[in-house]
């Protein structure tokens, strides 16, 4: 569109690359391919054809059996479904993992269902054979079968990434998303970035600054989501300020910024925000400001693109082999065999959330926030919005079993959005950063994001709404102690998640849903939050760094813990007695000598099953927070840990493998408070939460659960007593109350 004006350009302005990049464009929009028939690419081998033959004439039995010999595998070929096994038995075998099913699923065209059968593999490392035959167990699928009536695949696989094919792919599913679906800008209010790059002079590559104050509000503009690695490339800064405003050297910069760049002309934007080329690097005022803002530069934009498989400075496009890349469908096959087609499972797990790019702790609220995405992946293009995901494998429909992390926020109710949270915070807390400091800001642009759509106030990582329980997160993995480390400098008060690092946090609503998994439960408090205070580093900006903060708690009983020691998951075992346990889950390894207290948050109770067929033991039991003295004051404490009493066998501990063992032929009757009618109905309904309040109803007020652990722990000196009685257990005499910093 633009070729008509090149001919009058002083071509003389513009570097030798931006004019390879623009011819590059010109051949991309003025040539799209024919597509061939789908029977062109995908093609099978004799062995894997046999194969496909023998899994659809026994789809419907459960007693098939078929072996595999792996030393007839095409590593180097056309054969779609040996690429598809040779990269799974890459997987299995760094990971030592023998069993692999082959799931069976039926397909629809709106949503992707599992049912209750599936075709297996086991794999035989004497003989390098796959066996394949049907049974009961889906827990460890890993390749899926779709059974009758994919669309017709019209995707052209090319070597490259960077290919006419692959474009017109990208611009189809933008140009469908913005027609059929609600996922445009997830702001609340439309405002453009301070600053943002503007792509093109007369049609060719010519990037320079430009302040959006001088551009309508409507302008469209992409995001860039990449790894900065040693951060040793072409950035903003307050010597280069002002020439980027009249040119941004192209060929100086970041072989992943002048893809980002090209890739951004060829979809059609005029504008794109990358972050080191629009914040001043180094001006703390600047970047101070600006990560205020991050929650709307990339809630406004209209596409982000993410680098996924660049580690430095790889850029956004790689080289592959097509039969990797297509999908194993059965449909050019015989016409005895039935329509169908065999995908990795793991496809977006291994090729998105285990990236390089989603191990960097900024990027997670970058993907959250954008309401598209375009992966460039280390094999395929892959696509997200708050419809669905897709990919170059996929391009029709959403990928098989994945739902975007939290993508529908807009559309979520407030309880979704305490998930959509508990969710997040385990993704990001696996991720990195490097800079300590930047623990509370990199997430803060979705903390101001679900604050404003219904969360309410922001605490320090928390939220007011529902704080006592929000307190009881751990460090680790769910069944063992995986120590958390203090950083150097302040960055959070104790009770918050943020005082710590290198370690993956687990928020209670998360592990809740997985240690109750299949119970109905009634949760009673015997703290109350009646205040805290922060003191945020930049006057006003709760969201951010912390200079400090503390906590006001109202509490009923408060122990001090014995001087014993713990098994390597954190179990006192010389405190059990024949009806409960309790563990100990440290924060760190780092704390000060001294004693230590047992502060009683909650009573957990189950109150039925949901189903029959549960017959994991009955959970109930006592948690609440590890303290200790802070600065030698008797009221003031710091958090150093998690505690749980649960009733013996001990539901949240029997979902390991070992310890179901141990319990399973335990006595499993359902605990005192649970009759007939509770145990076969589901009246209760949900989840429920209770402060105590002394008004009487058919489903109690207060728990009905005594621990004779704790109630054999020494009581805690406290002088505090609190001068009017909050609405905690009735059972408890006295109520204190104490600071937790």
């Amino acid at each position: 569109m633009y070729h008509n004006q090149t001919k009058q350009l002083d071509q003389s302005r513009f570097s030798s690359r931006a004019l390879y990049e623009y011819e590059k464009y010109n051949h991309v929009v003025q040539n799209p391919r024919i597509l061939l028939a789908e029977s062109d690419q995908i093609q099978y081998c004799e062995m894997c054809t046999d194969l496909i033959r023998c899994i659809s004439s026994n789809l419907e039995i459960r007693d098939a059996e078929y072996e595999y010999d792996l030393t007839k595998l095409q590593i180097i070929g056309t054969c779609c479904l040996c690429a598809l096994i040779l990269k799974l038995v890459d997987h299995q075998l760094s990971s030592e993992l023998w069993n692999v099913p082959l799931e069976y699923v039926k397909y629809r065209r709106d949503r992707l269902h599992l049912d209750k059968f599936m075709v297996q593999m086991k794999y035989n490392k004497e003989k390098e054979t796959i066996y394949f035959g049907l049974g009961p167990n889906t827990d460890k699928a890993h390749i899926g079968v779709l059974a009758s009536g994919p669309p017709r695949y019209e995707h052209f696989v090319s070597g490259t990434t960077d290919s006419l094919d692959c474009w017109n792919l990208a611009k189809t599913w933008l140009s469908s998303c913005r027609s059929r679906h609600d996922c445009e800008v997830t702001a609340l209010s439309k405002k453009l970035p301070t600053r943002l790059i503007q792509i093109r002079e007369s049609g060719l590559l010519f990037p320079r600054l430009i302040d959006s104050i001088l551009l309508a509000d409507t302008v469209e503009y992409c995001t860039l989501s990449h790894c900065w690695g040693d951060g040793n490339f072409l950035q903003l800064q307050k010597g280069n300020y002002k020439d980027f405003y009249s040119l941004i050297p192209y060929d100086l910069l970041s072989k992943t910024f002048r893809d980002a760049i090209y890739a951004a002309n060829i979809l059609g934007f005029s504008y794109i925000w990358i972050d080191s080329l629009c914040i001043v690097q180094g001006d703390k005022e600047d970047w101070a400001r600006e990560a205020g803002t991050m929650s709307n530069v990339y809630a406004n934009s209209s596409l982000n693109l993410a680098a996924t498989s660049a580690r430095r400075d790889d850029g956004l496009f790689t080289t592959r082999q097509p039969s990797k890349i297509l999908p194993c469908l059965t449909r050019p096959l015989h016409h005895d065999i039935k329509e169908m087609v065999l995908f990795d499972r793991e496809l977006w797990q291994l090729s998105i959330e285990a990236s390089v790019l989603a191990r960097r702790a900024w990027v997670v609220q970058e993907l959250f926030l954008a309401p598209r995405t375009l992966y460039f992946g280390q094999d395929q293009l892959f696509w997200e919005c708050s419809e669905g995901s897709c990919c170059e494998t996929f391009p029709w429909d959403p990928i098989t079993f994945y739902t975007p992390i939290a993508k529908s926020v807009a559309k979520s109710e407030r309880g979704d959005l305490s998930c959509t949270w508990d969710s997040l915070l385990l993704f990001y807390s696996h991720a990195s950063l490097s800079f300590g400091s930047d623990m509370l800001v990199a997430i803060s642009g979705i903390a101001r994001h679900l604050s404003n759509r219904g969360l309410g106030e922001y605490v320090a990582g928390l939220w007011r709404n529902g704080i006592e329980h929000q307190l009881l997160w751990r460090t680790g993995s769910l069944y063992t102690i995986q120590y958390g480390h203090l950083p150097l400098q302040y960055r959070a008060p104790s009770w918050s998640w943020a005082a710590l690092e290198d370690t993956t946090i687990h928020s209670f609503g998360y592990l809740k849903a997985i240690y109750f998994q299949g119970f109905v439960m009634k949760y009673y408090y015997a703290i109350r939050v009646i205040g805290f205070s922060l003191e945020p580093k930049y006057q006003g900006d709760v969201f951010g760094e912390l200079n400090g903060g503390s906590m006001t708690i109202q509490c009923s009983s408060l122990k001090k813990m014995p001087q014993l020691e713990c098994n390597e998951r954190g179990e006192i075992q010389q405190l059990y007695d024949s009806t409960e346990t309790i563990c100990v889950i440290p924060d760190t390894r780092e704390n000060e000598p001294g004693p230590r207290f047992l502060l009683f948050v909650m009573t957990f109770e189950s109150h039925h099953r949901e189903n029959f067929n549960n017959t994991r033991p009955w959970p109930f039991g006592v948690t609440g927070l590890v303290l200790e003295n802070a600065d030698h004051q008797v009221e003031c404490f710091k958090r150093v840990g998690t505690f749980w009493i649960d009733g013996y066998p001990s539901s949240r501990i029997c979902r390991s493998g070992e310890y179901f063992e141990t319990f399973r032929d335990c006595d499993n009757d359902p605990p005192p408070w649970v009759d007939d009618g509770d145990s076969q109905s589901n009246s209760l309904g949900a989840d429920e939460f209770s402060n105590g309040s002394t008004t009487q109803d058919k489903r109690q007020s207060k728990s009905r659960f005594r621990s004779s652990i704790w109630s054999r722990l020494e009581d805690a000196e406290m002088s505090w007593e609190a001068q009017q009685k909050v609405t905690l257990d009735p059972d408890f005499e006295k109520q204190f109350i104490i600071t937790l910093i």
